[in-house]
């Protein structure tokens, strides 16, 4: 059986692109700092959050499809401090809530002085939703952090990005083929 070389050339791209485990959605800004200071002496962390993206829903695990950021707490006080997990919140551009924040890190929940954690943290689609159920136009993420029992929330709202439609009237056939 004879295979064309076009259909060789263009499996590998074909089966990457159904392997991506993210949706095309991207927003700004990508990364932000926010800084939360106490009135408890020596209570000062800056955070620092980034959307990775929106993930697919996990036919392996049976996951649903959840945003997913990365968040890097540094403690530049003299007193320890922590993530509130229960206190992450992410609304959709309708103001709607995801699920529950699930955090993943290696590093401890206490953050000492002078030290810093980074986590992955995940919000699933709320049940019986589908992500083409959301508005994804904005994102508002709150989490709050802790010095004691002095607790700190910081926000941020997250515009999507929308690609850029080219109308130039060319488009290509492949590497080195264009058609006027």
């Amino acid at each position: 059986m004879r295979t064309s070389w076009l259909a060789m050339a263009l499996a590998p791209l074909l089966l990457s692109a159904c392997a991506t485990k993210y949706y095309d959605a991207r927003f700004t800004p990508q990364t932000v700092e926010a800084l939360a200071v106490g009135t408890t002496p020596g209570a000062q962390a800056r955070s620092v959050v980034s959307v990775v993206g929106v993930r697919r829903k996990d036919s392996e695990t049976g996951a649903p499809p959840q945003v997913e950021f990365r968040l890097r707490v540094e403690n530049l006080g003299s007193v320890p401090c922590s993530v509130e997990q229960h206190s992450m919140q992410l609304l959709s551009g309708k103001l709607e809530p995801f699920g529950a924040a699930q955090l993943q890190s290696a590093d401890s929940p206490l953050i000492a002085e002078g030290a810093s954690a980074n986590y992955e943290v995940l919000f699933p689609v709320p049940t019986g939703q589908r992500i083409d159920d959301i508005d994804l136009r904005s994102l508002n993420l709150r989490w709050s952090i802790a010095f004691g029992s002095e607790v700190i929330t910081n926000g941020m709202t997250f515009e999507r990005m929308l690609p850029l439609r080219q109308d130039s009237g060319d488009f290509s056939l492949g590497i080195g083929f264009i058609a006027h």
